[in-house]
């Protein structure tokens, strides 16, 4: 008995057809699975070098069209760098405060700016802060 082409066809199709679905889901719940296996596992520690470098980029790019590269201040921006500073946590909380809410010609960056990076960048700030005084004190020998 001869089968007819169009059976043999609808077959093979079929067979394929199952077998491609089958292959689909099991590749979705792999994938799904890694994903959740990714989310899982702790994101990277940023080193000290990581945050000084992030807090750096952060600042040329935000800040220094306004208080210098360095720090010193422009015309637009006031000077960051105070050798009365201390950089204690009432000192962090203002400089934070003050770039989330700006003022006194300064944009607000809340909402603009992750919290992460807001730190970042007072920690950037405080690291300018400590090289203007190793600076000065090199100077005054």
């Amino acid at each position: 008995m001869k089968v007819p082409y169009q059976v043999i066809f609808l077959f093979f199709g079929a067979v394929f057809g199952v077998t491609a679905v089958i292959l689909y889901h099991q590749v979705v719940k792999n994938v799904q699975e890694s994903a959740v296996v990714v989310k899982q596992q702790e994101a990277p520690k940023e080193t000290p070098k990581t945050v000084s470098h992030l807090g750096e980029i952060l600042y040329i790019n935000q800040c220094a069209s306004c208080h210098g590269g360095r720090g010193a201040g422009l015309v637009d921006g006031p000077s960051l760098i105070n050798e009365r500073w201390v950089f204690d946590e009432e000192r962090i909380a203002w400089l934070i405060s003050r770039i989330e809410s700006g003022g006194n010609g300064m944009p607000p960056f809340k909402g603009r700016l992750r919290d992460d990076d807001i730190v970042r960048i007072v920690r950037h700030i405080e690291m300018l802060n400590q090289m203007a005084s190793y600076e000065r004190k090199k100077e005054k020998q």
